[in-house]
């Protein structure tokens, strides 16, 4: 049986994953968003 604490340790661990490839995202947009401007 997990403890509470591996649970938030593992909602914290899977947040920061997806925003960190939230953020990936959204620069690699912003780049073509960028090239194609120019």
């Amino acid at each position: 049986i997990e403890t509470l604490e591996d649970l938030e340790e593992q909602l914290h661990c899977t947040i920061a994953t997806v925003t960190s490839e939230m953020l990936q995202r959204a620069q690699e947009n912003l780049i073509c968003r960028a090239n194609m401007c120019v």
